[in-house]
């Protein structure tokens, strides 16, 4: 038996790349070498870096970026900040469960549009049931978690504008993996994991808060991290209140190196190598009969392809060698731009086989 890994499993956590593995490690030696030196630099010279190169990867204004520990910490800060200022959200009913559970506990009226079974999105219809349900906040992601379905966020961003509706994207399933102009979007809120698409490990979260938003809802938290270093407080609209501590170095150097690889290959470029491998991938499950959930075109979804499966024909994949998931009933696989041709085939081979055995 072949004891490689075929990875499909981006969607679960991104594979570091050699050159980003590198970063951590000396970022780790200096801490462990030069201790507090190497924490003023993260927190002088590091951080300041980071936020550059975020705000070029998503073409918007370096003082629009957050840096918290991770989306759920942030997710409980904005939920926090709005508490007091609105009180719907709306949300599809299939959203992560961790983007919901902060406004739930803090009280907010959550409003949530069912999906039909097959994980299809009607955006239109969900405009229309967020402007009846007059909700005040909406929630959607770039691309669902579970089915791969990649939603119109322009499109969606400018309706809910023009209807009053404050935004809220999530786009842990696009960020690093799918060009993005933060400008052109016009999004309140956009947020995404750093251990997914941007490839950079754990302990992260990258976020862009427009300046209206921050002018109309100033934060209700902070802490060390939200401070100047002479101890005085930023204007009250400053996205260092969304920074409470002290954040991880390794994770920055790592994002840091990553989002840098990003920028020199292109990212237009990287999008249309992964697109060109998810469609693989998509004509390869079609081929062989599976029942696909969400849209069938390419064009209309993430690097994610998940299909209606048993947990045991997921169990068979894994005992093969094959890195997926299981999720809302059903095998989800993703792939990457650096997706090696030969994983593909693999899969491919082992359908093949298992047709096989079934004729």
């Amino acid at each position: 038996m072949d004891n490689r890994i075929h990875y499909f499993d981006w969607a679960a956590n991104g594979l570091m790349t050699p050159e980003v593995h590198q970063a951590v490690v000396r970022s780790h030696a200096a801490l462990a070498q030069t201790g507090s030196i190497a924490a003023a630099e993260h927190r002088d010279m590091l951080t300041k870096n980071v936020r550059k190169a975020c705000a070029r990867l998503l073409h918007t204004d370096g003082d629009t970026i957050v840096l918290a520990p991770n989306t759920s910490t942030l997710i409980i800060s904005l939920a926090a900040t709005l508490q007091p200022h609105l009180s719907t959200v709306g949300a599809l009913a299939g959203e992560y469960p961790s983007l919901l559970l902060p406004f739930e506990r803090q009280g907010f009226r959550l409003k949530r549009f069912e999906t039909p079974p097959d994980g299809s999105l009607d955006l239109d219809a969900y405009l229309d049931f967020l402007i009846d349900e007059k909700v005040r906040l909406a929630i959607l992601s770039h691309v669902q978690w579970d089915t791969g379905v990649r939603a119109d966020i322009r499109r969606f961003c400018a309706v809910c504008k023009s209807e009053g509706i404050r935004t809220l994207i999530d786009a842990t399933q696009s960020m690093g993996i799918i060009e993005m102009n933060l400008r052109a979007l016009g999004a309140d809120i956009v947020v995404a994991s750093t251990y997914k698409w941007l490839q950079a490990g754990f302990g992260l979260a990258v976020a862009s808060l427009s300046h209206d938003f921050r002018t109309d809802f100033h934060a209700r938290i902070g802490g060390f991290g939200s401070m100047r270093h002479d101890g005085s407080l930023p204007e009250a609209s400053s996205t260092a209140f969304y920074e409470p501590g002290h954040l991880s170095s390794p994770t920055m150097a790592a994002l840091l190196c990553s989002i840098e690889q990003k920028l020199a290959a292109g990212m237009p470029e990287l999008e249309m190598k992964a697109s060109k491998k998810a469609e693989q991938l998509l004509e390869i499950i079609q081929y062989n009969g599976f029942k696909i959930k969400g849209l069938i075109s390419a064009q209309k979804r993430g690097m994610i392809i998940c299909y209606s499966a048993s947990k045991a024909a997921h169990d068979a994949l894994l005992a093969a060698g094959f890195q997926c998931s299981y999720r809302s009933e059903g095998i989800r696989l993703s792939v990457h731009y650096s997706t090696p041709e030969e994983t593909i085939g693999a899969l491919e081979e082992y359908y093949r086989k298992q047709q096989a055995v079934i004729l």
